[in-house]
């Protein structure tokens, strides 16, 4: 059984979501299917009901926060209900509208005190702002989060991981020297895998990502760990289900 902690099925077209399906389900996939925004939400619940492999989550992504300042009751009564809470999190490199990060922060913020109050588990999203992601987090008694596709220093990395955060790695880390050096830091029992697809085309094709990509997250994390690819592996389905111990979750999770 694999993992893909981090994906975005909602963005494939109805042919490519069934070959995705057929794909989770031949290969025995498990996908956390993160939300960009309220409709993206809905269509990932209707795939949920498609496959027992999915799992629907919700959030508002960093860059669509602005988007959604007359919604904050409609988020917080969302993230009330959902188990798992992604894609949210904080971006000051993509977006550099300063206006716009107000708006990020107060969004991010309901998703912590949720998640805080509720146990529920993140995926969180940070791009040139981990310096303040950090400084929010360290306040809440947060026991389950997973720092999605890391590329910060490696200072703030240290913070996170005495946190007691997770970090879902993708298929880049194998052509990113510079994903490879935070993996190496990362200790073994706090990594997941993931392929952020579809939108992470494979370098060798240029064609959207697929559920099988999860393959090369492995193989990456293989090669920088010196580990057998079946020990990484287990060790990355026993690392997230230590994570989600608890939580009413699918039986096949």
């Amino acid at each position: 059984m694999l993992l893909d902690a981090h994906a975005h099925p909602d963005m494939y077209d109805d042919v490519e979501a069934r070959e995705a399906i057929e794909e989770m389900e031949r290969d025995h996939i498990l996908i956390v299917a993160t939300s960009m925004d309220f409709p993206s939400y809905e269509r990932a619940k209707r795939l949920g009901h498609k496959s027992r492999n999915f799992v629907p989550a919700f959030g508002v992504h960093p860059w669509n926060a602005h988007l959604h300042g007359d919604q904050l009751d409609a988020i917080r009564e969302a993230a009330r209900t959902e188990t798992v809470l992604a894609e949210i999190g904080l971006d000051y490199r993509r977006i550099q509208d300063l206006r716009h990060y107000p708006l990020e922060r107060a969004v991010f913020q309901i998703f912590l005190d949720e998640a805080a109050s509720r146990d529920h588990l993140l995926s969180i999203h940070l791009n040139g702002a981990e310096g303040d992601a950090w400084r929010m987090m360290r306040g809440h008694d947060l026991g389950r989060v997973i720092i999605h596709s890391y590329s910060g220093d490696l200072d703030s990395l240290k913070r996170f991981i005495g946190y007691g955060c997770y970090f879902s790695v993708g298929p880049r880390v194998r052509q990113i020297e510079r994903l490879r050096d935070i993996v190496r830091e990362i200790p073994a029992d706090r990594l997941l895998t993931e392929t952020d697809g579809p939108g992470q085309r494979a370098p060798e094709t240029g064609k959207r990502g697929t559920p099988g990509r999860v393959r090369e997250s492995l193989a990456g994390i293989a090669e920088v760990k010196g580990m057998r690819l079946a020990d990484v592996e287990a060790l990355v389905l026993e690392n997230y289900r230590r994570l989600i111990k608890g939580l009413p979750l699918p039986e096949s999770w």
